[in-house]
């Protein structure tokens, strides 16, 4: 079945993957920093912010996440 996705274009979900952030995280960021959508990402190291499941999967359908982060609630790291 992956074969048979990939061949026609798609990105096919391996064992282990149970939501579309696992795959969505390792085809857009590096593996040495993660970040995050919604309540269903963990990372032991990493960047969450809040947002709902249709914006994590508008994101995988566009490639871009247009998420405004208030800057009252923005952390910037030097």
């Amino acid at each position: 079945l992956p074969d048979f996705i990939s061949t026609r274009g798609g990105i096919p979900l391996r064992p282990g993957d149970g939501i579309i952030h696992s795959w969505l995280n390792r085809m857009l960021l590096p593996d040495t920093v993660g970040t995050g959508g919604d309540s269903h990402t963990r990372f032991p190291i990493g960047i969450s912010f809040p947002a709902g499941s249709g914006l994590v999967a508008f994101a995988a359908a566009t490639g871009v996440m247009p998420l405004d982060m208030p800057e009252s609630v923005l952390v910037r790291f030097k």
